[in-house]
This record gives C-alpha cells, sequence and structure tokens, in this order.
C-alpha cells in the first residue's frame, strides 16, 4: 500500500512510499536531455516506452512513512528524504541508474 508521494520537480516522476518496505523511483516521460539505452525509441513517431519502477529500494523490517524529493541549487539530480519506522532519516543521490544512500540519521 502507498503511504506517501513526492513529485520531481520538473513533474517527469515521482517517489513513493509504502507499508511494503520499499521506495520506488517512477517516471512519466524521459527528460528532454536524458539520453538512456534502458529506455527504447524507436523513432519519432512511436512512443517512448519506460520500465517501471525505475529504480527501488527495499528495507527488510522498516515501513517507510514518508519522502520527500529536492534538488540542491547546481546539482543534476535531485536528493530523496525517506523516514522509516526505524526512527530513522535516510538521503539518496545519484543519477536513475546509480543511486546510492548518502546519509542515514538514527534515534
Amino acid at each position: 500500500m502507498v503511504k506517501r508521494i513526492s513529485w520531481l520537480d520538473d513533474d517527469s516522476g515521482f517517489v513513493s512510499c509504502g507499508w511494503d518496505q520499499t521506495v520506488y523511483l517512477w517516471k512519466l516521460a524521459l527528460a528532454k536531455n536524458q539520453d538512456d539505452n534502458q529506455h527504447s525509441i524507436a523513432n519519432e513517431d512511436k512512443t517512448k516506452k519506460l520500465t517501471n519502477p525505475v529504480w527501488e529500494y527495499r528495507l527488510k523490517n522498516v515501513d517507510f512513512t514518508c519522502v520527500k524529493t529536492y534538488r540542491k541549487q547546481g546539482e543534476e539530480n535531485p536528493s530523496f528524504y525517506i523516514t522509516g519506522s526505524d526512527k530513522s532519516l535516510r538521503e539518496f543521490f545519484g543519477p536513475e541508474n546509480a543511486i546510492k544512500e548518502r546519509y542515514r540519521l538514527e534515534q
């Protein structure tokens, strides 16, 4: 069950989290400056095909309660801030194919 979603600043997708112990990044369309081989584009007349979710993070025994996306000034990729039932706050950052946990704060 989805608990929260947070839209990317360019409205090209969103991050969702929920009681299934998983955080997902969903993309609605390719960004204008993105050239991603994972997505197939036959020609200009065909629609762009995306494989969703494009990223997922799963943590056993932790239900995620809130998610927020934020693009810091001067950075190309947004950060995702996620809170969990383990009383932690995690920050994830990176391009879609290499998103990694950057910080974790715990109580």
